[in-house]
């Protein structure tokens, strides 16, 4: 049977990890472990639902996912497709009750030490709306904590939040954890949803088993799957996702915009919908101050990377001056516009839209972004695509 994705097991994660690797993956894997607990304590009201931006314009009013800004969706329970039950794949100890909440589409095999089954005990996801996502097969690419990755988790599809950093991904887990555990500690479930059976039973457990029949059942939610790797190495088959989306992850820390674009979509499905939302381009020419001082264009457009090195550290990573003035220890990269198009069109990606959003009054400041800025020019770009 296809399996979605084959990792090797890094302790309670999954990894795609050479042991050597590329420069940029390397600094964004030390950054991001060493400020994950600045970061989430910091942005704590900001990490409790989807926004594709510090604009806060959510997945709910936007609809980028599916292109269907205020569908009404399928109610909770309701009828739906393989996987998004999960509970009908108990296995061994079944009866024929378990065939239901499970089959119909097709689903590759997942099977993962870090999975987030919210049919096994986890009350507060649920299955809330867009009905067109349920069933899909959904990869966010820089997941951090992963709560857009739990968002879409709830519309009932299976979702794959991949991350650089294993300290990301590790609070990601805590906040997820359900009370199924394999020997390690690690969550473990088995989603399988390729059999060929009929049944309506509504199953409501998880194991290590895997159920043969598919069928009609109901159900409250989807499946969340952890993974950390490089995102210039994803560790999947081609074709594998429905859905390839990005908010803020990943892609700004990237050199090689082409390379990560046809990374992406390499494993999306043919026709299928990939949204990346970035700092807007023009975004760059201002310094990171949300008052009066970030109104000037001071650096360069054509500027294409910022950097930080041991010496600009309050903690440097050595105690000679030398070896802390050459060890690069950040890098966020700027992509102009014309990147961003040429990008899209080398890796065959449909552009069918770009997003600017404007500020919303009573938007909270974040970090750069402000009302003052963002009533005079955008802070965000989210490019939209199909494969």
């Amino acid at each position: 049977m296809e399996r979605l994705c084959g990792l090797i097991k890094l302790g309670c994660m999954t990894s795609s990890f050479s042991s050597s690797l590329p420069s940029d993956a390397s600094i964004s894997r030390a950054h991001w472990d060493s400020d994950a607990g600045r970061y989430v304590a910091e942005h704590e009201d900001y990490l409790g639902d989807f926004y594709w931006c510090p604009e806060r314009w959510t997945e709910t009013e936007l609809g980028l996912l599916t292109g269907s800004v205020g569908e009404s969706g399928v109610a909770g329970g309701a009828e739906h497709a393989g996987g998004a039950g999960g509970a009908g794949h108990a296995g061994g100890a079944g009866g024929a009750g378990h065939a239901g909440g499970a089959g119909g589409a097709g689903h590759a095999e997942i099977t993962s030490a870090d999975c987030y089954d919210s049919e096994a005990g986890k009350s507060t996801i649920s299955r809330k709306g867009t009905s067109s996502l349920v069933g899909k097969r959904v990869l966010e690419i820089g997941a951090g904590t992963a709560p857009c990755s739990r968002w879409v988790a709830e519309q009932g599809a299976f979702v794959v939040a991949q991350d650089i950093s294993g300290e990301m991904l590790r609070r990601a887990r805590t906040e997820l954890r359900t009370a199924a555990t394999d020997d390690d500690g690690c969550q473990a479930t088995v989603v399988d949803a390729a059999g060929t059976g009929t049944g309506t039973g509504t199953g409501t457990g998880t194991g290590t088993g895997t159920g043969t029949g598919t069928g009609t059942g109901t159900g409250t939610g989807g499946v969340l799957q952890l993974v950390q790797s490089d995102a210039m190495h994803l560790p999947f088959a081609d074709n594998t996702f429905d859905v390839v989306f990005s908010s803020f992850g990943a892609f700004p820390f990237i050199g090689d915009l082409p390379g990560a674009l046809a990374e992406a979509k390499r494993v999306l499905k043919p026709g299928g919908r990939c949204v990346i939302a970035s700092n807007h381009p023009m975004a760059w020419c201002f310094l990171d101050d949300p008052g009066a001082h970030g109104l000037v264009a001071q650096v360069p457009y054509f500027e294409k990377v910022y950097e930080e090195f041991g010496e600009d550290n309050p903690t440097p990573p050595s105690d000679d001056p030398v070896i802390n003035a050459a060890a690069r220890t950040y890098a966020e990269y700027h992509h102009t516009v014309g990147d961003w198009v040429r990008a899209h069109a080398q890796a065959k990606l449909q552009l069918v839209d770009v997003i600017e959003p404007e500020w919303k009054p009573g938007t909270p400041t974040w970090g750069q972004w402000s009302e003052l800025r963002g009533q005079i020019f955008p802070g965000t770009a989210i490019f939209v695509s199909q494969g």
